[in-house]
C-alpha cells in the first residue's frame, strides 16, 4: 500500500506546485468536481487541494507543497487525504467488494491495530454502502516514519471509492484530522 499511495502521491504532488490552493476561512465553501465520476466534494477549509494530470481526483494536504519531504515523508503536523477510484488502480484491487479491499490493505497494518465498522454517511450524498478502516501501518526500518492510515471505502453509483487519510503515528491532532475525513465524506453530493 506504501509503495502505490507513494506513486500516487508523488505524481499529485508535482501536479500540484501550480495548483496551491487554499480555502480562506469565511470564503463560500469551495468544492472539488468530479466530472468523470459526477459527484462533488468540499475542500476543507486551510487545506490544499491538487489533482492529477488527467482530471483525476483530489489530494488534499494541510501543508505547503514546498515541505513534502524526500520519500514523501510528511512535514511535522502533516496530514494527507486522498480520493482513488477503484478502476483507476492496478492489478489486485481490480473487481474487489468494499470488504475485499479493506481485507488486502489491512495486509500493511500492525497486529491488532486494525477497526473496521461501517461508516454513515446522509442519504443526500447519493453514498449506497459506505466503511471506515483505522490501522498504523507496518514499517521494516527504524529509520521510516510510522504512519496511521484511516480510509473510508464507499459505493457510488456501481463504483467504488476510496478516501485514505494518512498522518504520522502519534499526532496529537488525530481526532481532528479524522474529523475533516468525516467532513469530506459528508460532503458528497451527486451531480
Amino acid at each position: 500500500m506504501r509503495r502505490l499511495r507513494s506513486v500516487l502521491i508523488a505524481s499529485l504532488a508535482v501536479a500540484a506546485f501550480g495548483q496551491d490552493r487554499v480555502p480562506q476561512k469565511g470564503a463560500q465553501v469551495a468544492r472539488y468536481v468530479s466530472d468523470k465520476y459526477s459527484f462533488s466534494v468540499g475542500v476543507p477549509t486551510g487545506w490544499r487541494v491538487a489533482t492529477g494530470p488527467d482530471a483525476g481526483l483530489p489530494l488534499f494536504v494541510n501543508f505547503r507543497w514546498s515541505l513534502m519531504q524526500a520519500q514523501l515523508v510528511l512535514p511535522k503536523g502533516g496530514a494527507t487525504i486522498h480520493i482513488l477510484a477503484e478502476e483507476d488502480l492496478p492489478g489486485p484491487h481490480a473487481h474487489y467488494a468494499l470488504d475485499d479491499w479493506a481485507d488486502f490493505d489491512q495486509r500493511g497494518a500492525v497486529h491488532d491495530t486494525a477497526t473496521l465498522r461501517p461508516f454513515e454517511i446522509p442519504p443526500s450524498a447519493g453514498v449506497s454502502r459506505s466503511i471506515i478502516l483505522s490501522f498504523d501501518e507496518k514499517t521494516y526500518s527504524p529509520s521510516v516514519q510510522q504512519e496511521h492510515d484511516v480510509t473510508v471505502y464507499w459505493e457510488f453509483r456501481g463504483k467504488r471509492f476510496a478516501t485514505h487519510l494518512f498522518y504520522v503515528v502519534g499526532d496529537p491532532k488525530a481526532k481532528q484530522y479524522e474529523g475533516v475525513l468525516a467532513e469530506i465524506m459528508r460532503s458528497i453530493r451527486p451531480l
